[in-house]
């Protein structure tokens, strides 16, 4: 039997699965706790997703869809901002080493 995805009428859920990164946008490290803030883009039914979070977009902080033709890197620029002003370091990016 093929499982079926949720509808209302079926009560199950299917597992959340993680977007797919189209293009890491910025890292940034805590000031004190070292940890590493990333922004990338990823693939979404309408559009790209901006998302910014701690191990790699795991630990979500910020997310907004914006529709073609933005591609969100406004948007990630502004929030590469607000961290830069609240004392976050820029780090170089990294070619991303995870299947796709």
């Amino acid at each position: 039997m093929k499982d079926e995805p949720y509808t209302p009428f079926s009560g199950r859920l299917s597992e959340p699965t993680m977007p797919t990164l189209i293009h890491r946008v910025w890292r940034v490290r805590h000031p004190r706790s070292g940890k590493i803030l990333s922004c990338g883009q990823y693939q979404h039914p309408y559009g790209v997703e901006v998302r910014c979070g701690y191990q790699d977009g795991e630990n979500l902080l910020w997310s907004q869809v914006v529709k073609p033709p933005d591609d969100g890197r406004a948007l990630a620029a502004e929030w590469k901002q607000m961290v830069i002003e609240k004392g976050y370091e820029e780090l170089p990016l990294v070619e991303d080493k995870r299947p796709h």
